[in-house]
């Protein structure tokens, strides 16, 4: 067994943190960063023995980067959570053995993540078997890219894949996830804006016959101009992938992703107009 630091970041998340804190128990070096929560988020994570930074935000790429560039980490090798992931005890042990035996060439491992939603894995729409996230890496040899939301980790050296899958259930009301979803589409809508009028070197470039990321992103720009975003969405999660299958709690869910796309939608003509108006 090898040592790994953990890596939380935080903003209002007094009902998910001591969940993903407690499942985290097992490294003897847990970090969070908190941008100005305002409950008891901080109280919460110092208590239950992590070490706390509170830095201002400016967008979750600028933060990672800052919390891997400042945070004194014990261990090479640092697994990123949300507050609302935990880490299963067999996805813990793989973990350290396999950071253990990494060659040098290795830096980062990818994993899987199961989404529960109203108390159900959404096995089907959540796309178990075909997101791969990366997580665990060496941080001295990685960086986010420049982007404001859905930034992607880029390490220098090979990546390689885990069995074991991390657990992701946000306990917040439902009402608060629509709230969530707003945010994130308006900072992919600039995000969007940047890329179709000033295409940029962000680190992740979009590419068919690239890395499974590479080829996400390349879909991901592909879809942002095609019609119907949000219905497209939802047909897609509900009948392509199976949401059907997961019942109740899947079509709720594919409902929510859908909207999530039509709220994209939306911010994206707004600011188009906002601009057009501007020159």
């Amino acid at each position: 067994m090898t040592g790994v630091s953990v890596l939380v970041l935080t903003f209002n998340e007094e009902l998910n943190l001591p969940g993903c804190l407690a499942s985290a128990a097992w490294s003897d070096d847990v970090h969070v960063v908190d941008s100005g929560s305002r409950d008891a988020t901080v109280e919460i994570a110092r208590r239950l023995g992590a070490r706390v930074y509170v830095h201002p935000f400016e967008n979750f790429s600028a933060q990672r980067n800052w919390a891997l560039r400042n945070a004194a980490f014990r261990h090479e090798w640092v697994l990123v959570l949300d507050a609302d992931e935990r880490t299963p005890p067999d996805l813990a042990e793989e973990m350290q053995r396999t950071a253990a035996g990494a060659p040098p060439a290795v830096a980062g491992f990818e994993m899987r993540r199961k989404i529960f939603f109203l108390g159900s894995w959404i096995k089907y729409a959540g796309q178990f078997n075909h997101f791969w996230f990366l997580r665990l890496f060496r941080h001295r040899q990685t960086r986010y890219e420049d982007r404001s939301v859905n930034e992607y980790p880029l390490v220098e050296g090979g990546v390689r894949r885990l069995q074991g899958a991390l657990l992701h259930e946000n306990r917040k009301p439902v009402r608060e996830l629509i709230s969530k979803y707003r945010q994130y589409a308006g900072l992919e809508a600039r995000e969007t804006l940047k890329l179709l009028r000033h295409p940029a070197d962000t680190g992740l470039q979009p590419r068919w016959r690239g890395s499974p990321a590479e080829r996400r992103r390349w879909l991901k720009h592909l879809h942002l101009r095609l019609p119907f975003r949000g219905l497209r969405k939802f047909l897609y999660l509900f009948l392509w992938r199976g949401g059907i299958l997961d019942g109740i709690p899947g079509l709720v869910f594919c409902v929510l992703m859908g909207a999530q796309e039509f709220m994209l939608a939306g911010e994206l003509r707004a600011l188009k107009r906002a601009s057009a108006a501007g020159s």
